[in-house]
C-alpha cells in the first residue's frame, strides 16, 4: 500500500489517498465483491498499459468525495497519472488486514504500481519495478483462502516450508554507498492466525463476510493473509 495524491474537479482537490495494489482476483477472493460496477479485470498480458489503469474506490470514498453520485467510468488523476473508476467497494471494507482506516482508499491493479509511483518521483522508479520480481522483495500481503478442512495450525506448517525455501533463495547482501553492505533478511518464520479473533477483539471491523474461515499468515518478510 502507498499514500497517493487523487484529484478530480469538483470531488477531490490533491486529497492524500491511500492506495493497496493488488492482483487479479482479489475482492473473488476476498468474497466480497464490489457494491457497484465490474471491479478490477483481468490482467491480459501485452495489453496497452492504459487499460490496466483502472480503480475500485472504498465505499466511505464514494460517500465523501462524491456525494453518493454515479462514478462508474469516471477518470481521476492519481499522482498525476490519469485513471478510469471502474467500482465501488462493499460498505466497511478497507482492506483484508486491520488498521486501515482511510476513508480515503482505492484499489489498482498491482501491475500499475511502477507507473503510478514513478509519477511522483517525477521519473523512472527502478526500486519499484524491481520489487515486482525480486525473491526478497518485502512488498507483497498475499490473500487466499484456506481449503475446507485445513486447520490454521496445518496451514502453518506448510507456509513454513515455503518460506524455508524463500530464504534459501535470497540474494546476497547488496552494497548500500560506499563500502556498505545492506544485511540479508531471511524469512525467520511464518505462522498463521484468525483475522477475527484479532481485529477488534473478535469483531468483524474490517468489513469481511461473516461466513468462511479467515485467517493471516505472518512472516518476516512481508504478511500473508488467508481466508
Amino acid at each position: 500500500e502507498s499514500d497517493v495524491v487523487a484529484d478530480m474537479p469538483g470531488a477531490l482537490d490533491h486529497a492524500t489517498t491511500r492506495v493497496h495494489f493488488v492482483t487479479d482476483g482479489y475482492f473473488a477472493i476476498v468474497g466480497l465483491p464490489p457494491a457497484q460496477g465490474s471491479g478490477l479485470p483481468a490482467t491480459v498480458p501485452g495489453a496497452p498499459a492504459e487499460s490496466q489503469l483502472v480503480a475500485v474506490i472504498s465505499h466511505a470514498m464514494w460517500e465523501d468525495a462524491f456525494g453518493r453520485k454515479d462514478v462508474m467510468n469516471r477518470t481521476l488523476m492519481v499522482n498525476g497519472v490519469s485513471v478510469r473508476i471502474v467500482g465501488v467497494a462493499a460498505p466497511h471494507f478497507n482492506g483484508v488486514l486491520p488498521g486501515t482506516d482511510r476513508r480515503l482508499l482505492m484499489w489498482l491493479p498491482l501491475a500499475t504500481r511502477p507507473a503510478i509511483l514513478a509519477a511522483s518521483s517525477g521519473g523512472a522508479n527502478s526500486s519499484s519495478a524491481a520489487a515486482l520480481s525480486n525473491v526478497d522483495s518485502t512488498l507483497f500481503e498475499a490473500v487466499g483462502r484456506l481449503q475446507p478442512g485445513v486447520s490454521p495450525e496445518q496451514a502453518t506448517a506448510a507456509v513454513r516450508v515455503v518460506a524455508t525455501h524463500a530464504t534459501s533463495q535470497m540474494t546476497p547482501p547488496r552494497t548500500v554507498g560506499l563500502n556498505a553492505a545492506k544485511p540479508q533478511a531471511p524469512v525467520y518464520d511464518a505462522t498463521v492466525a484468525r483475522l477475527r479473533g484479532w481485529a477488534a477483539g473478535g469483531s468483524n471491523a474490517i468489513g469481511l463476510p461473516a461466513e468462511g474461515p479467515v485467517a493471516a499468515v505472518f512472516a518476516a518478510l512481508g504478511t500473508v493473509a488467508t481466508l
